[in-house]
């Protein structure tokens, strides 16, 4: 296998491999343990915030090879716009709340009318009896 330097000036074999394992071969050379084998050197995180203050302090390059290229298919246009008027304090009061939610207005705009939709929905459904014994 072709062998050539990380960022860093170790030593690396280029394979694909999935996100979460790390080449079969120890430091020193050798074959190493199954368990070995599937060690990674990004750590398993418990929430999304943990994961970006590592990324914010480490560079994806130094990990390239725990990486496998996946193919990403992107819908078109899955949304029209929709053009409204709204007084200032109103906007502004709209603003300050996306932003404790820590989303754009124009995502809360779409997200309580979708929710609204959906109760309204849900309201609209006959309620189902249950059969008695």
């Amino acid at each position: 296998m072709p062998t050539t330097r990380s960022p860093r000036g170790r030593r690396t074999e280029k394979n694909a491999l999935s996100s979460r394992h790390t080449s079969p071969r120890s430091n020193n050379g050798t074959n190493a343990s199954k368990e070995e084998s599937r060690r990674t050197r990004v750590p398993e995180f418990k929430n999304r915030q943990e994961e970006a203050e590592f990324w914010d302090t480490h560079s994806f390059t130094d990990y390239w090879d725990e990486f496998t290229p996946v193919k990403v298919r992107v819908a078109k246009k899955l949304s029209e716009p929709v053009t409204m008027r709204i007084d200032l304090t109103a906007l502004e009061g709209l603003r300050d709340r996306a932003a404790k939610m820590g989303v754009g207005a124009t995502t809360l705009i779409r997200i309580w009318i979708l929710e609204r939709l959906q109760a309204e929905h849900d309201a609209e459904r006959p309620k189902r009896r249950r059969k008695s014994a």
